[in-house]
């Protein structure tokens, strides 16, 4: 497979996908696409084992964030939606998988055991947000200022919904109240030594060797800025700054979408990783681009805040600005598929 031969994680293609009906060989293949789903800080913090027609999904605490994910929450959304995209890429080629999460409670790593389940053809719906995975990236520069329609939005409150949580929209003056909780969020965690400390650590300069964190380009730096940043970032609150810059961004972004669960357990991390990663496939299948704006669900304090401000009983998980994109930006780099196999 080319995927194992050195290339960028990014290219792969459906040629990468054996033809043969070797369910093991199979769910290999799709850790390809597992591996390109999102992730805090860009830290890819899972790991793979195949074997005997399944695969198993684990946590790699090595690449936990304890400053700003204390309770591995995060760290569970985004295993949730590497195991997504084995899910779609599988039923792409008509071979739907069956998935227990936290199969075994003395194994507190395991997050999933993905399992080859039959044949089936995939719906339209799902083969397009497969052909999305390899396109989707976060993108952080403005959105163009056109409303995201209202029908597109339903659609994806229709995939929250069938995970079972909510997507709850903000548009017009309704992203004002949240923009302020989103720029509370900065100055609080900004005048955090600890937290400076944990993001500097995982943002590199643009020409680096390292293949997970956060490169300037994605802050829209130049080279030079790149190499001071995460400097900067360690030495100096900046939260003032920062919230300024963010609150223009929610407020100026066509949307801002809030993923909310009825409670705050494990299973409603995952429901919400796996609605979330459906939910950005979705969204650049048609058109779309979203960044994260989590702020104000990462501070305590402020998470109580904009759950009163929602004021529909659910505990918020995710906060997304959604609009159209002005241009596309590189992709992240990723780890590849063979090197995250155990």
């Amino acid at each position: 497979m080319r995927q194992y031969k050195g290339l960028d994680p990014w290219s792969v293609t459906i040629d990468d996908f054996p033809p043969s009906d070797n369910a093991t060989a199979q769910l290999r293949a799709a850790i390809c696409w597992a591996v390109l789903a999102p992730s805090g800080h860009n830290t890819q913090p899972w790991l793979f084992r195949v074997a005997d027609d399944v695969a198993e999904v684990r946590a790699d605490r090595t690449k936990a964030l304890p400053v700003v994910d204390p309770d591995d929450r995060e760290m569970m959304m985004s295993c949730a939606a590497a195991v997504t995209n084995v899910e779609l890429a599988m039923a792409r080629f008509g071979r739907p998988v069956e998935v227990e999460w936290f199969p075994d409670p003395s194994d507190a790593d395991l997050v999933a055991a993905v399992r080859a389940a039959g044949d089936a053809a995939p719906p339209p719906s799902d083969t397009a947000m497969f052909d999305a995975i390899t396109v989707r990236q976060t993108n952080r520069s403005p959105f163009r200022p056109e409303a995201v329609p209202v029908e597109a939005l339903e659609v994806l409150s229709a995939i929250a919904a069938a995970r079972g949580v909510s997507l709850t929209v903000a548009v017009d003056e309704q992203k004002g109240p949240i923009a302020d909780l989103i720029a509370e969020g900065d100055r609080v965690q900004m005048a955090d030594k600890s937290f400076r400390r944990e993001l500097a650590a995982w943002v590199h300069q643009n020409r680096t060797h390292h293949l997970d964190g956060i490169r300037g380009y994605a802050f829209n730096y130049g080279d030079l800025a790149s190499h001071v940043g995460p400097h900067l970032i360690r030495s100096f609150d900046m939260g003032k700054s920062q919230a300024a810059r963010d609150r223009q961004l929610a407020t100026e972004s066509p949307a801002l979408l809030v993923i909310g669960t009825p409670g705050d357990t494990a299973m409603d991390w995952v429901n919400s990783g796996q609605a979330l990663q459906r939910i950005l496939l979705r969204m650049t299948a048609d058109g779309m681009a979203a960044s994260f704006l989590n702020q104000p669900i990462e501070v305590p304090t402020l998470r109580e805040q904009l759950a009163l401000l929602l004021n529909d009983g659910s505990v918020p998980q995710l906060l997304l600005r959604a609009g159209y994109p002005t241009a596309r930006q590189p992709h992240t780099p990723r780890i590849k598929a063979s090197e995250r196999l155990l």
